[in-house]
């Protein structure tokens, strides 16, 4: 049983996988050049398995965001690593969302995987030496 208890669901994930593969690699597509919908559209079972791992407390501009990140990256990870890309999504949308940071080296990787995301109306965050320095001057 995988650590999401999604153990029953995986192959039915696996083949999914596969057409994927195989589409993205016949027709050359880049995630960055074709609309998210299009994609689930072509993909219904990959996107329904997908929306499982919507968190209960997510809001619709969280999950939106945060799917999208796990659609351009489910290529990259193998069945046994597919947690650590739904960890690698929570780590980035904590980051966008929240304003969490992390080691340089986890948020350059971040920034790679989500090339081509556009969130709207992000917040935006200041660390307490900026907030510190604005205040002395």
């Amino acid at each position: 049983m995988s650590l999401l208890g999604l153990s029953h669901e995986l192959p039915a994930f696996l083949s999914a996988r596969r057409i994927f593969v195989v589409r993205k690699r016949a027709l050359l597509v880049d995630m960055a050049e074709v609309e998210i919908e299009e994609f689930i559209d072509q993909n219904r079972h990959l996107a329904t398995l997908v929306d499982t791992y919507r968190g209960i407390s997510e809001s619709e501009k969280h999950w939106k965001a945060r799917r999208e990140f796990l659609f351009r990256n489910i290529n990259d990870f193998e069945d046994p690593h597919i947690d650590q890309l739904l960890a690698l999504s929570m780590v980035w949308a904590n980051n966008v969302f929240l304003g969490c940071r992390y080691s340089p080296d986890l948020l350059e990787k971040m920034k790679e995987m989500a090339e081509g995301i556009v969130v709207e109306d992000a917040p935006v965050f200041k660390t307490r030496d900026e907030i510190m320095k604005k205040k002395k001057q």
